[in-house]
């Protein structure tokens, strides 16, 4: 039985995140989202916990590193992101 992973893909090529979405499923069970631009991304961190947030780092429409594109910023203490509301 494979574990359950939930998984927010920023990406401009669905033929990639596809390519991406086969690797992961052959270990887990996979729920996905794909986004490509920062509401989206917004709209994703409100309406659902992801487990790992995957990026295309040259895509057009996120440009800058790390998600700050979009309003997030390293969670003091903690590994992981949170949301700059």
């Amino acid at each position: 039985m494979t574990r359950p992973l939930r998984v927010l893909i920023v990406e401009d090529s669905e033929a990639d995140a596809l390519l991406t979405l086969r690797a992961l499923r052959s270990a887990f069970e996979v729920t996905h989202a794909r986004i490509e631009t920062a509401e989206q991304m917004r709209r994703a961190l409100r309406e659902q916990s992801w487990d790992v947030l995957i990026s295309h780092i040259a895509q057009p429409a996120a440009s800058a590193r790390g998600g700050r594109w979009c309003g997030l910023r390293p969670q003091a203490g903690a590994s992981g992101w949170r949301t700059s509301r």
